[in-house]
């Protein structure tokens, strides 16, 4: 996978970091509030919460994680 590639964001920017901290849990994107977006945060992300969503991104379960967390 090339470089811009692996940078680009995922589609479920709309995603709130409420879902994303069932998923990660509740040090995911630390200190910013569980109603803002992902696309408010992403490019504010730490390394780690940053690599935890490339990783299931590259590995097509971000959809999946995120759509039963929603449930």
């Amino acid at each position: 996978m090339s470089k811009a590639r692996s940078r680009q964001p995922p589609p479920q920017q709309g995603c709130l970091i409420r879902t994303l901290r069932k998923i990660y849990g509740q040090s995911f994107a630390a200190g910013y509030p569980d109603t803002e977006k992902l696309s408010e945060v992403l490019l504010k992300l730490n390394e780690t919460s940053l690599g935890q969503l490339r990783r299931d991104h590259e590995t097509g379960h971000l959809e999946h994680k995120i759509a039963n967390a929603s449930k």
